[in-house]
């Protein structure tokens, strides 16, 4: 026997739950439309009413004590299944991902099976843990049969959940394997260079190349960075995969790094262009007590407010240089154009612009240039045309994660390998929104002469595509070919006479093999020239440290500094 009392309340629910005050008693709630329908019950505050509180669980299927225990004995096996299984997991990952042809495709089929069972039974376990902590923090009971019941629902749900995730999966990379390309993408090459082990950066220079320009060998500077005698070390886990390090800038930056610089200059070409560059003086004594000047040129679409360049200007900050970064038009925010252009790949205008100003600002000074992605191709074109004069004025220049040659790299980078048609459609939509933002200026003065197609140029998913619809027409190129014919630095690198390093990483998504082989095969024939290869590093990321946190300063900005003090040593070592 029970006690219940009825509780009028307005509501669109009809509610039942137990009296938290009295266990005796069980509140009913009636919405409004059947206050009249049961007015009689209303009528009596409280009334005598034989509950069978039992029927309650008798109601429910009934689940027996050897169902519920057999479950929790299969999730106790898929643990121990999915320990044997990761014990040998490396092996397999290795056969599945490894290059060479040796490999049979008996061994290849055996590792692929095994290693679908091993993502089944490692993710079912996890989330069969995830359910058990789950349940025992909100303190089920499982004695009740309908505890159990809702446990074992649970069960045969997640199986076949993850049963559709695993065929998911191993249709992927079935396909992948069929159309002979599994070797070669994601997947294969993610798992390798995440297991992969740190090493030394290759270097590649010339047999000759003690011979200098002026008094600074190439071979003497690269010998006096005791970071190329070092291994590349990159953060635990994620970090020895290059499309994590690629985007880890974006999503990690360094937001307490000070983002103020001392000077903003402004240089006026003969088309109007105003060219903006920003300075950023020294903050602590350098070594070497010298007037230097690094004059840096971002990637594209960047500037001096991009993650990375503000980390390398700190850092080289602390060590006593002077930076000048070239902000490509169009990408500060703040800052309208005035001329009917952006930025692009080739163009060397802006960054001559900012040089000869920054002599007549620094006469005494002496300058390293130094250049990243598309700005490692801008900075290697100009330094390609330097006249006598000027080249007395740098010491050496630096390129990192170039591509070296658009013709060819406008071709591979169409490819789905390593995902590079998709970092293709990301920049050619960061370009567009840039031209967007400036369309006054950069769009609308060509449409009205006929000169662009508008609709075509917000169509455009690929780097090609926009550079015709837009670049080379404002460019005045008949062709784009002629346009990444005349934008390409693999060209220009044999004329440089300067003392130059080229950086690539060997996992960049962006830039492959077949596009800084093309430089390593120059520098191994010129003396002042060299190629240093990472393992890792992805594009423009080269985060490092021994942990999962990345320290707060990357490979790059340290090669930099290094670099720098080398240089600089060994060209006033004659004086």
């Amino acid at each position: 026997m029970c006690r219940m009392k009825m509780v009028p309340v307005f509501s669109t629910d009809d509610t039942h739950k137990l009296d938290n005050n009295n266990e005796c008693y069980e509140t009913v709630h009636l919405n409004e439309t059947e206050l009249d329908k049961k007015s009689s019950f209303l009528k009596n505050d409280l009334f005598n009413i034989k509950v069978n509180m039992d029927s309650i669980d008798n109601n429910c299927p009934k689940m027996l004590n050897w169902e519920f225990y057999t479950y929790i004995f299969f999730m106790i096996y898929s643990a121990i299944c999915s320990l044997l299984f990761l014990s040998f997991t490396f092996s397999n990952i290795n056969t599945l991902s490894c290059l060479v042809e040796s490999s049979t495709d008996t061994s290849n089929e055996i590792a692929y099976k095994k290693t679908i069972l091993m993502i089944y039974q490692v993710t079912l376990t996890l989330y069969e843990i995830f359910v058990l902590i789950r349940q025992y923090i909100k303190g089920q009971n499982f004695s009740l049969s309908k505890n159990k019941l809702k446990y074992k629902n649970w069960l045969k749900n997640m199986n076949f959940v993850f049963l559709f995730f695993v065929g998911v999966v191993s249709a992927i990379i079935y396909l992948m394997k069929n159309y002979n390309i599994y070797h070669h993408v994601s997947i294969g090459k993610f798992i390798s260079m995440t297991h992969s082990s740190s090493s030394k950066p290759l270097i590649t220079i010339s047999d000759n190349s003690k011979e200098s320009h002026g008094s600074v060998s190439i071979q003497e500077v690269l010998q006096n960075c005791p970071i190329l005698n070092e291994k590349y070390i990159a953060p635990l886990l994620w970090g020895k995969n290059g499309h994590i390090q690629t985007g880890a800038y974006g999503i990690l930056g360094h937001p307490e790094l000070q983002r103020t610089y001392n000077e903003r200059c402004f240089v006026v070409l003969e088309d109007k262009t105003t060219v903006v560059y920003d300075i950023f003086e020294p903050i602590s004594k350098s070594s070497h007590e010298k007037n230097i000047t690094l004059a840096l040129c971002p990637g594209i679409a960047n500037n001096s407010e991009s993650n990375y360049i503000r980390t390398c200007v700190h850092y080289a900050q602390q060590h006593g240089y002077r930076i000048a970064v070239l902000n490509h038009l169009g990408s500060l925010k703040d800052v309208e154009l005035t001329s009917n252009r952006i930025f692009c790949y080739g163009g060397t205008k802006e960054l001559k612009a900012m040089m000869y100003d920054l002599f007549k600002k620094y006469p005494e000074s002496k300058f390293i240039n130094i250049g990243f992605s598309m700005g490692g191709n801008i900075t290697t074109r100009w330094i390609g045309k330097l006249t006598e004069e000027v080249s007395g004025k740098i010491i050496c220049g630096m390129s990192i994660n170039q591509g070296y040659c658009a013709v060819k790299s406008s071709i591979l980078f169409h490819d789905w390998e390593n995902g590079r048609r998709l970092y293709n459609y990301i920049i050619t939509e960061k370009v567009k929104q840039i031209l967007w933002k400036h369309y006054d200026k950069a769009v609308a003065p060509h449409v009205k002469s006929g000169l662009i197609d508008e609709s075509k140029i917000w169509a455009a998913s690929s780097n090609v595509i926009l550079d015709e619809q837009y670049h080379r027409r404002v460019y005045g190129f008949k062709s784009v070919d002629d346009f990444y014919e005349w934008c390409g630095s693999i060209n220009s690198i044999p004329n440089i006479k300067i003392p130059m390093v080229f950086v690539n990483a060997e996992d960049d998504p962006i830039v492959p093999e077949q596009l800084y082989s093309l430089v390593q095969n120059i520098c191994r024939r010129k003396n002042n020239l060299a190629h240093v290869l990472t393992k890792h590093g992805g594009h423009l990321g080269f985060l490092e440290g021994k942990s999962l946190k990345p320290n707060s300063v990357t490979w790059i900005d340290r090669f930099i500094v290094q670099y720098a003090d080398a240089a600089v040593a060994a060209y006033y070592s004659q004086y």
